[in-house]
């Protein structure tokens, strides 16, 4: 795996953001989606973020680790629970932009 696959993979891990406009680019061959699942620390907690992604529909679930079991934060949808993420990173809207377009 290449230095570019892992910033790609953390971007559509963090914003849902992949570098191609054709989804079944980023589906390896003879797979049925693409994921990704993402563990990270801020303020002595641990997050993970799940983002997966078909032909058709996408998934993100968004946890914090409690009692070392996996609490579910993820809203209905999807945009819900990625504000909920850029809020824990306490990063911005403009910072999201700027990061993922480098």
């Amino acid at each position: 795996v290449g230095k570019s696959t892992i910033i790609h993979a953390l971007n559509f891990a963090m914003f849902g953001e992949y570098p191609t406009s054709i989804i079944e680019k980023i589906i390896r061959e003879g797979a049925t989606k693409a994921s990704v699942i993402f563990e990270f620390e801020v303020d002595k907690n641990d997050y993970q973020i799940t983002r997966e992604r078909t032909k058709k529909n996408s998934l993100v679930k968004f946890c914090i680790k409690e009692n070392d079991e996996w609490k579910d934060l993820s809203e209905l949808r999807n945009s819900e629970s990625t504000a909920e993420l850029l809020k824990v990173l306490k990063i911005s809207f403009v910072t999201c932009i700027l990061f993922s377009t480098r």
